[in-house]
């Protein structure tokens, strides 16, 4: 706020002079009003993250993904709402978070850079209250990061 304050001080007055209490107050306003655009925009970023990660926990817990899988077999799949590698990627690390799953970097035959393999944590699959419980924890590490 006070480079702003100063922008808009040397807009209106000399720039001898102190900055006035006006400039201040102009700067403000404009940082609240940067503020909700910025809310905005995050929550766009985070809602596909949430939605990504509830439609990922479905599939998991339907057996549409094999115990060890990586997350090009999920965006390939082209499913709703995980066609995009980084909001996959994105939901495969909440997950991680949430010991849903584990990853494991698997070197392949030939020289190739690793792959990350994921694997389902069996209680995952056996829970129901895993699955009550899923939006409330994306959420919760959704919001810490």
């Amino acid at each position: 706020m006070p480079s702003l304050a100063l922008i808009f001080h040397l807009c209106d007055a000399t720039p001898s002079t102190p900055v006035a209490l006006k400039a201040a107050e102009q700067a403000g306003a404009w940082c609240e009003y940067l503020e909700t655009h910025a809310r905005r925009i995050y929550y766009i970023v985070t809602s596909r993250i949430d939605a990504a990660a509830r439609l990922l926990g479905e599939k998991i817990q339907n057996n549409k993904l094999p115990d060890e899988f990586t997350a090009r077999d999920v965006y390939r799949k082209q499913w709703t709402g995980l066609g995009d590698k980084k909001d996959v990627d994105e939901a495969l690390q909440l997950f991680e978070d949430i010991n849903w799953l584990k990853s494991e970097a698997v070197t392949p035959n030939g020289g190739r850079r690793p792959t990350m393999h994921y694997q389902v944590n069996p209680k995952t699959r056996k829970q129901d209250e895993l699955s009550r419980s899923l939006s409330e924890e994306i959420r919760t590490t959704a919001n810490c990061a």
